[in-house]
């Protein structure tokens, strides 16, 4: 498979494990954790409390996609290597991540109206959601030289990615 193929095979996976991720977080999570605990502000109705959360739902996952797409960017023409175990860039993966979780996690904490009771598993869920997108979509559509950065990627992805 040419390099080109390779790496929009790459980039169509990530697209689709951040679709999943927008599905899981807005359509499974949001309601049995979030709409049955928080109690938003009394001039914001429960709906519109939940509607702002399930957009910056989307835009945590968003920013976290930017993310990924800085790991791919820098693994594939900043980082030049042969061989997966000549990569040794795993710190670079992680300070990326941590930025990614941070960065994402505040941004929708900033942006959701803040809840009278009940939010914080909400805004729980913004750090979790873009972490897991962020490992997901490393650890499982890294570039072929750095496939095995992310811990615990030899054992959870496939032999054909």
């Amino acid at each position: 498979m040419s390099r080109l193929a390779s790496n929009l095979k790459h980039i169509v996976c990530i697209v689709v494990v951040g679709f999943l991720m927008a599905g899981l977080a807005v359509y499974v999570l949001d309601g049995p954790l979030v709409e049955q605990r928080v109690v938003p502000p009394p001039e914001i109705p429960l709906p519109d409390w939940m509607d702002e959360y399930r957009y910056a739902s989307i835009l945590t996952l968003i920013c976290s996609g930017f993310f990924v797409f800085v790991w791919y960017g820098l693994a594939e023409m900043a980082f030049k290597v042969n061989a997966w175990k000549n990569a040794d860039r795993r710190l670079w993966w992680v300070v990326i991540g941590i930025a990614c979780v941070l960065v994402s996690g505040l941004l929708g904490t900033w942006y959701v109206p803040q809840a009278q009771a009940g939010g914080e598993i909400g805004y729980l869920l913004f750090f979790v959601s873009s972490g897991l997108f962020y490992y997901l979509a490393t650890a499982l559509f890294s570039p072929t030289a750095f496939k095995y950065t992310a811990w615990g990627a030899q054992k959870i992805r496939p032999s054909w990615l």
